[in-house]
């Protein structure tokens, strides 16, 4: 969380490009980026099937980038995707072990799961709505790294959460020692629309197996 490479991939000029295509106007890079290390242990939980819409909120318009660092072969335990998934909207939810504690119920859904072997330099791009997960790293001496962050059209709703940094931190002491002042506070010079945290939607469970 503290070294500026780290949130300066996010503002990468390709991806920034890519979604100021798809969205029609200007992109809005979410500040608060989150560092995954999925270690090979027995007991390590991997992250359920979930939509990150329950954990973001804001607009129904942001997307996930999510960059391995390095190779990731199935193995080593990359992200695999519910193709089609978001077309279903927002499912139900019920606890479970692993990053964000919610797992998507999925009972009924006619998708199938999709993954690859990931190289040094892949981007994968999904919708907020898509249901995904972390595989288990099945290679023993191994750490699977990888980024998520996060993007929407800057026109639309954000929750404030989504501009605070991930983990116990402030600003202030990520930012200490950064050279690019352009990485820092981008947000504020924007007139940006706020959505409330709506907690009721991380338990709905109306569609149960």
């Amino acid at each position: 969380q503290r070294l500026e490479s780290f949130h300066a991939l996010a503002h990468s000029p390709e991806i920034k490009a890519m979604f100021d295509t798809l969205f029609g106007e200007p992109t809005l890079v979410h500040p608060r980026n989150i560092a995954r290390v999925m270690l090979p242990h027995r007991d390590a939980k991997v992250t359920p099937s979930h939509q990150d819409f329950l954990h973001i909120q804001g607009s129904t318009n942001t997307w996930t980038c999510w960059i391995p660092l390095g190779d990731v072969p199935v193995s080593l335990g990359g992200l695999a995707v519910l193709k089609g998934s978001w077309r279903s909207g927002l499912l139900g939810v019920t606890e479970a072990p692993g990053a964000g504690g919610l797992e998507s119920i999925l009972c009924g859904l006619d998708y199938e799961w999709q993954t690859i072997d990931y190289e040094a330099g892949d981007v994968l791009a999904f919708h907020s709505y898509t249901v995904h997960k972390a595989m288990p790293n099945r290679m023993p001496g191994r750490i699977r790294m990888s980024c998520d962050y996060r993007y929407q059209p800057v026109g639309e709703v954000i929750e404030a959460g989504s501009l605070r940094p991930h983990a116990m931190f402030e600003w202030e002491e990520l930012y200490e020692g950064w050279e690019r002042a352009d990485l820092q506070y981008y947000w504020r010079d924007m007139k940006l629309q706020y959505a409330d945290y709506d907690e009721s939607i991380r338990w709905q469970k109306d569609k149960i197996c």
